[in-house]
């Protein structure tokens, strides 16, 4: 059999072609097609268009929620103090996991600090990621980490308000990322928590701080979906 002088190297070629082909296979990959992971976005948004959304629970929009959680149940326990006004407003979301019970697995509360003093710093973990809060005049955020990797809150505070939402991870399915997820729904009630717009849902703003008033309203308002 007769060979050209040209086989060896067109031999040598195809042989570092393949080799490098294979190569780039290991570390790229070739024609992934799956999806950027869903965990490295929020799913909940940062703003929310009041016009457009449904609020079951006051100043907390059900669309930005069920972006995280689809199957949740919200309920609303804000409730009104002597005066008519609202200065703390209570949100939970539930899911039925795995056929158990309804378990918790989103919190909010909206409210001047005078009329919630134990419940700012509720399940708190050690360490915090401040964010900035655009926006809002002498506002600051920061996102924990609850114990035992259990969930995340975040905590907007501005003047004497404060919103704080709480996202448990251990209880059901979650779209996006957690800390984002608890970032972007704090964030979306700014308007009306630090900045006298009125509540969705209500119609009227957060009333100011009363002086000696009691930690609880005197009458609820609860709803639920």
């Amino acid at each position: 059999m007769l060979y050209s002088r040209f086989d060896g190297t067109r031999q040598q070629r195809v042989f570092f072609i393949a080799f490098s082909v294979s190569i780039a296979l290991s570390l790229f990959g070739c024609g992934d097609s799956r999806p950027v992971n869903a965990a490295a976005t929020a799913a909940a948004p940062a703003s929310v268009d009041t016009s457009a959304s449904h609020f079951t629970c006051l100043g907390v929009a059900d669309e930005s929620v069920k972006a995280v959680f689809p199957d949740v149940s919200l309920r609303d326990s804000s409730g009104r103090y002597s005066d008519g006004g609202y200065r703390r407003l209570d949100c939970s979301g539930e899911v039925r996991a795995n056929g158990s019970a309804d378990t918790t697995v989103f919190e909010s509360l909206i409210s001047r600090k005078s009329s919630a003093k134990s419940r700012e710093n509720a399940y708190r973990g050690p360490g915090s990621e401040r964010f900035n809060v655009q926006g809002a005049e002498g506002a600051s955020g920061d996102v924990r980490v609850m114990e035992n990797d259990r969930g995340v809150s975040s905590l907007i505070t501005c003047g004497d308000a404060f919103v704080m939402v709480t996202l448990y991870a251990d209880v059901a399915p979650m779209n996006g990322d957690i800390k984002k997820n608890a970032k972007n729904l704090a964030l979306s009630m700014v308007p009306w928590t630090c900045n006298g717009e009125v509540i969705p849902g209500l119609g009227q703003p957060l009333s100011p701080s009363l002086v000696g008033e009691s930690d609880s309203p005197s009458g609820s308002t609860a709803t639920s979906t």
